[in-house]
């Protein structure tokens, strides 16, 4: 998504917000984002996404909070493109089928399928990689949300508006996890090889003492 900081506080009144409140909360953390510096205790690591490699699908009907997640995730230095971006949860399918996503930040309620039915769908589906990390956003955050949502097979929770240091507590949680999920993998494949091995020997030896 090409855009830049002077264009979406430019482009802020221009857009209607159907979350309420939360187009509020996007003009304070805009021009919040919009400092030149931040102060050192606040500082993002300058290469966080470098140590924290993702691929991230945004699903979010709302194109001022798109611009918001974008920002935030820019500043961490993940790349995001309108191919990145689904509008609700219909388009989470089909780019999620095209592409191998690591982690998916949907947006609860939304128009032609919710962010609850779309995590339902990728459940079920045959993808051919590593099912996405799901997050679910939602604006109107209430007491019990985070576990109704995960008892609905999402993975982790963030409530609106989303703040940088959350995302990158959710960016290192799921790369915590990915790197054990490797490191399991690895043994798996270390023990199939060692057992064809011993296999092969096995025959060898059986074959010598008919011969």
């Amino acid at each position: 998504v090409g855009f830049s900081l002077h264009d979406y506080t430019e482009n802020h009144n221009h857009q209607s917000d159907h979350h309420g409140n939360y187009d509020n909360a996007n003009v304070a953390e805009s021009s919040r984002l919009n400092q030149t510096s931040y102060p050192p205790e606040k500082s993002p690591p300058e290469k966080f996404a470098e140590s924290h490699p993702a691929k991230i699908l945004i699903v979010e009907d709302n194109q001022t909070n798109q611009r918001l997640i974008c920002l935030l995730l820019n500043k961490l230095g993940y790349e995001i493109d309108s191919r990145d971006i689904a509008n609700n949860g219909a388009e989470a399918l089909e780019a999620i089928q095209k592409c191998s996503y690591d982690i998916v930040l949907m947006d609860v309620q939304m128009p032609v399928m919710d962010g609850v039915t779309a995590t339902k769908a990728i459940h079920t589906m045959n993808l051919g990689h590593t099912r996405p990390y799901i997050v679910a956003m939602t604006a109107n955050a209430i007491a019990g949300d985070r576990e109704k949502y995960l008892d609905a097979g999402m993975d982790g929770y963030l409530a609106k508006p989303l703040r940088k240091q959350e995302i990158m507590d959710i960016l290192v949680n799921w790369y915590q996890l990915h790197q054990l999920q490797n490191l399991s993998d690895s043994c798996h494949e270390s023990d199939d090889i060692s057992n064809q091995a011993g296999a092969g020997q096995d025959a060898a030896e059986t074959v010598s003492c008919y011969t």
